[in-house]
């Protein structure tokens, strides 16, 4: 594009009119693509110095302009007062082609990341049951970002944040000692578990003492740390983190760090108490502490439970001061679906408002969920599609057109082929779609 700006200067610097005008500054991207490719809007800033209408001037502009026989500009036209400019797509295409073949690998490659350091934070599973379809869209972003950023030369650190607390973890952890007789799991960890947890929401519909019950077990691992619950916990969350790490290797998506909620509560807890100290927080009739963000034009909310057990945002207020200390960042990127758009402006409003410089370089790279044709997932009710399953279902398929073209090979090759199309194409379909953009999984 760079290119293309300076030879379009060239062009119409030829024209008297521009030759002393300063160009750069008035181009812009058009709203639609039958008005080219690239406009200048300088016709309107000449308007008032030569008396004449900014649509006259670009018409004169036009007529007097001759374009180069091998230029990467086709055609130049005036229209309600803008210059737009048609790229000649083959031409730049030989030259992009000539600079990819020279540079290889290199090709795109930018120093503009040296000396930083930044994490990017995706994928996020709950350690409850395995990842189904949606998780995939924050895994795949996460790690195509984290490899753009490596690319520029960013010190990139890859890191899985791990909701090991909380009432969810809770509830698979009571469905385990009310169903699971210490056994141990059979098969994937991970997709042994999710029946359970299932179990778990079909009984409490049934019998909400349920729910209460593991209000009481979570209370136990946080409050009371009651060795014989954090034992069986702990063992619930790591089978559940075996069984995401078997699904990861398949992908072939790799993370430097894993950091737990539950490392950062007390930290958190910490920054809720200073908080209330400074006015930024205040106890609510229910005795919930409550951060007040309305003269900032957020809603406020709540980051400690009337009971002391904390919430997302209160692990995040301990975690995030430690990830910039410990790593050195310079950038953090929060991988995360735009469900918690609003969580996020609140968790770094907060932040600021404690006095952490360094929340200006906190992003939350927002991306929109995954449903099914039938509507939203639901993990609880058993109603979703899991990666496993997915990949299975393409490497299945895919091995039937490998054995078809290629029946001489071993059958170790023919598996090696179908695994790296069907990673391919299941990257390629997730990443494909615009983040913003609702993906509709069939």
């Amino acid at each position: 594009m760079k290119h293309i700006k300076e030879e379009i200067n060239q062009i119409l610097k030829k024209a008297d009119l521009l030759k002393h005008e300063k160009i750069d500054e008035t181009y812009e991207t058009p709203p639609d693509p039958k008005f080219g490719d690239l406009a200048s809007n300088i016709c309107f800033s000449m308007s008032k110095k030569l008396k004449k209408s900014p649509n006259d001037i670009a018409e004169e502009i036009v007529k007097k302009i001759i374009i180069p026989k091998d230029s990467m500009i086709e055609k130049i036209e005036a229209k309600a007062g803008y210059l737009n400019f048609f790229f000649n797509y083959s031409k730049i295409a030989k030259i992009s082609l000539k600079k990819i073949l020279k540079e290889k690998n290199y090709y795109g490659f930018s120093n503009v990341g040296k000396g930083k350091r930044v994490m990017v934070e995706h994928s996020q599973p709950n350690p409850v049951h395995p990842m189904h379809i949606g998780h995939s869209r924050s895994t795949c972003l996460g790690d195509s970002l984290a490899n753009i950023l490596n690319f520029l030369n960013y010190k990139t650190i890859r890191s899985n944040y791990m909701n090991n607390t909380g009432l969810q973890v809770a509830k698979l952890v009571t469905a385990y000692q009310l169903w699971g007789d210490n056994k141990k799991p059979v098969g994937k960890p991970d997709l042994w578990l999710w029946e359970f947890y299932v179990k778990f929401h079909e009984e409490a519909e049934k019998n909400p003492d349920i729910e209460e019950k593991a209000r009481e077990i979570l209370r136990k691992f946080e409050i009371e740390h009651d060795k014989k619950t954090t034992k069986v916990w702990n063992q619930v969350v790591n089978w559940c983190i075996e069984g995401f790490k078997e699904t990861y290797k398949k992908l072939k998506v790799n993370f430097d760090v894993y950091l737990f909620e539950n490392d950062y509560r007390k930290a958190g807890k910490k920054n809720v108490e200073k908080a209330l100290k400074k006015g930024i927080a205040f106890k609510s009739n229910e005795g919930a502490i409550v951060a007040d963000l309305e003269k900032y034009g957020l809603s406020s909310c709540i980051i400690l439970r009337s009971d002391g057990t904390g919430l997302y945002a209160t692990s995040d207020l301990g975690m995030t001061p430690y990830k910039f200390e410990k790593y050195k960042l310079d950038k953090s990127i929060w991988v995360v679906a735009s469900a918690q758009d609003l969580y996020f402006k609140q968790l770094f409003k907060i932040l600021d408002l404690l006095g952490y410089r360094w929340v200006k370089n906190c992003y939350h790279f927002s991306y929109d969920l995954v449903h099914l044709p039938e509507g939203k997932m639901s993990s609880r009710k058993g109603k979703a599609v899991m990666i496993d399953e997915v990949i299975k279902e393409l490497v299945r398929t895919i091995l039937k057109e490998v054995e078809k073209k290629n029946p001489e090979l071993s059958k170790e090759e023919k598996n090696n082929i179908a695994e790296k199309i069907a990673i391919g194409a299941f990257k390629y379909n997730i990443l494909r779609v615009e983040p913003h953009k609702t993906i509709t999984f069939d």
